[in-house]
């Protein structure tokens, strides 16, 4: 994972930045993201809902996480709370004028920027205009400040350098829709040429 209170996390690996993929380990911990977080007490309530000690998170040790029922209560509990990684995403307005404080809220690992969502709540037309670039840019600076990892989502690989630059640290590249489109578009263009 890609947070600084994460176990999975090695700072010994350095500042590159990661691709992340949200499949849940095999003890149920991984990332727990939480969309249009715009306040702490939001923040405050999904780390809550994450955890059995300090939280409100229903016990259960019968899925595949507490092996089937055969892990000890106290154990799943302690594993189960250490390896949970939430990653608060930063959606509209109200997040971004609060992002130093849910940055900051004990138990938030990482910030992930939701770029068409915040163009579509600011009233943008598109993801590049320069309201998005500035709410984006103060989502970084505060993610830094507060020594947590941002991400976004971005459509090629080619796009990632230039947000490496600004700060971020994990990114989702391509959707399963584009990979379709491009893999039947090279079926098609194959399938075309060999006429």
């Amino acid at each position: 994972m890609c947070g600084r209170h994460h176990s999975g996390y090695r700072s010994d690996i350095g500042s590159f930045p990661r691709v992340c993929f949200a499949g849940l380990g095999p003890r149920g911990g991984g990332p727990a993201g939480s969309a249009h977080q715009s306040s702490r007490e939001q923040a405050e309530s999904v780390v809550a809902a994450t955890r059995y000690r300090r939280g409100i998170r229903g016990f259960s040790n019968s899925p595949r996480a507490g092996r089937y029922g055969r892990t000890a209560m106290a154990e799943h509990r302690a594993v189960s709370d250490e390896s949970v990684a939430v990653i608060a995403q930063i959606e509209d307005p109200q997040g971004v004028e609060q992002v130093d404080e849910i940055v900051n809220t004990p138990g938030i690992d990482a910030v992930f920027i939701g770029r068409a969502d915040l163009a579509v709540a600011y009233g943008a037309n598109s993801i590049d205009e320069p309201v998005i670039e500035n709410a984006v840019r103060n989502v970084v600076l505060a993610a830094r400040r507060s020594g947590i990892s941002c991400g976004v989502f971005v459509g090629t690989a080619a796009e990632v350098s230039g947000f490496v630059d600004m700060g971020m640290r994990f990114f989702i590249v391509g959707s399963d829709q584009s990979l379709l489109l491009r893999g039947w578009a090279s079926v098609v263009e194959i399938a075309s040429s060999s006429k």
